[in-house]
């Protein structure tokens, strides 16, 4: 009940301005002058601190980042001012710990960053995962076939997001759960 939650899902393209706006696009109508990064945030943190929330920002996919946006993010990690502060949780894949290592060792921010590693699903997770995500929406659990569910496993080679993203697809066309539709979201 405390966290105010913003999630993006991240590409190459977001720069530190697209990030400031789409973080505060929920919380704030006034964003089209992002000129003003930091006073934008400054001003949502502030309310934040206000309003008693702690803000939150999840950026799935975030090894596509660039690297100017990811320096950003170290910036946001380790900015305060009076009593705010905001939490960020990178969603990536391995190559992203390499990276974020990198800058926390240049920013002496190394203390800030924590890190977990969290496995492929195998083909019982995924099922079950499935199954969650469907009640979740309302779904029966019986959506997909044995064989359909193997598929998504194989073609999202067990990551959650992955499996998340061909479920969707999949329930608006089965007969596609092939590499062309993990590529081109990934691509």
């Amino acid at each position: 009940d405390d966290w105010l939650a913003c999630r993006i899902d991240a590409t190459p393209k977001i720069d530190p301005d697209i990030l400031v706006k789409s973080m505060l696009r929920e919380h704030q109508n006034d964003t089209d002058d992002t000129s003003e990064s930091i006073a934008l945030i400054n001003k949502h943190l502030s309310h934040c601190n206000l309003i008693g929330k702690i803000p939150i920002l999840f950026i799935d996919d975030a090894d596509k980042l660039n690297e100017k946006t990811l320096r950003f993010i170290f910036q946001l990690m380790s900015f305060k001012e009076k009593n705010t502060f905001i939490r960020i949780v990178l969603i990536g894949q391995d190559s992203l710990l390499q990276r974020i290592n990198e800058i926390a060792d240049e920013s002496s921010n190394t203390g800030l960053v924590h890190t977990i590693n969290i496995p492929s699903f195998d083909l019982n997770e995924t099922t079950a995962y499935l199954h969650y995500l469907l009640a979740v929406c309302g779904g029966k659990e019986d959506t997909f076939s044995d064989k359909e569910i193997s598929r998504i496993h194989k073609v999202s080679g067990g990551l959650a997001g992955n499996i998340s993203f061909l479920a969707r697809q999949g329930l608006s066309d089965p007969a596609n759960l092939d590499m062309k539709i993990l590529s081109s979201k990934t691509g």
